[in-house]
Formats: C-alpha cells, structure tokens, sequence
C-alpha cells in the first residue's frame, strides 16, 4: 500500500486532496499535518512513499522541508503545490 503524507496549514486543502485520491480507487494510507515541523515529526515515527506539501506554511514552509526530507529520506518521492 502506498502511504501518503499531506502538508498543509488549511484543512480545506488536505481534505481536497484526500478526496481526490479518493476518487482514484486505489488503496493509499494518507496521513495528514499542518506545517513542516509536524511533517518531520510524523516522518520520524512512520516514513511515507509520497509527500505533498503546500508552499506557504507557518514555522516552516514548504520549500525548506523538502530540502530537509531530500537530505533524511532520499527515497520519498515530493509534489510542492501552491
């Protein structure tokens, strides 16, 4: 099963997506946080095959937590949205 992690601060957002993914028909487990700081943490507990991150986010935005992932976690693969 594939394992999805959404980084989002707007709840509208991630539940947009988790829907959409929903409407694909394939079995994902989607976990979900709200700024780059929490995403690290719940990477620490359980990794994740996908991360979708918004940009813009509070503590710490997007761009600087793929960069982080990249370095901890090469094998995640990343979509940034905005």
């Amino acid at each position: 099963m594939v394992r999805i992690l959404i980084v989002d601060d707007e709840k509208i957002e991630r539940n947009g997506i988790k829907f959409l993914l929903k409407q694909l028909n394939i079995e994902v487990e989607v976990r979900e946080t709200v700024n780059g700081v929490k995403a690290l943490e719940a990477l620490e507990q359980e990794t994740a095959d996908i991360l979708l991150t918004d940009i813009k986010m509070p503590f710490m935005d997007g761009l600087e937590l793929t960069e982080r992932v990249r370095r901890t976690y090469p094998e995640i693969k990343m979509i940034i949205f905005s």
